[in-house]
């Protein structure tokens, strides 16, 4: 994955939609979710309607116990898909675990 990033930061096209989700996807399974969220943010400035980036991005919110800005990416998921399920769960589970805090 290091390889694919590094590939993407020297040769990527910085317009390109789905270099900046793909960086955002592999800095998620490499857990440096702080990077996965910039990237996603890039993304989301070149394509914001696209409901799945907003989606990951909020993983990685939730992964660094930021639950406020994971709520506002699933809500934005929401908004742009109104049927997207995944995003449906993983909000309610969010809320119900500030809920039980």
């Amino acid at each position: 994955m290091t390889a694919y990033i590094d590939y993407s930061i020297v040769f990527g096209d910085y317009d390109n939609f789905k270099t900046y989700d793909n960086m955002g996807y592999a800095y998620g399974e490499l857990k440096e979710y702080q990077k996965a969220i910039g990237a996603y943010k890039e993304a989301i400035k070149i394509k914001p309607n696209k409901h799945e980036t907003y989606y990951n991005m909020g993983n990685a919110y939730r992964k660094l116990k930021e639950y406020q800005k994971a709520i506002d990416a699933y809500k934005a998921a929401i908004k742009i898909k109104p049927d997207y399920h995944k995003a449906k769960r993983s909000l309610d589970s969010v809320l119900k675990q500030l809920e039980e805090q």
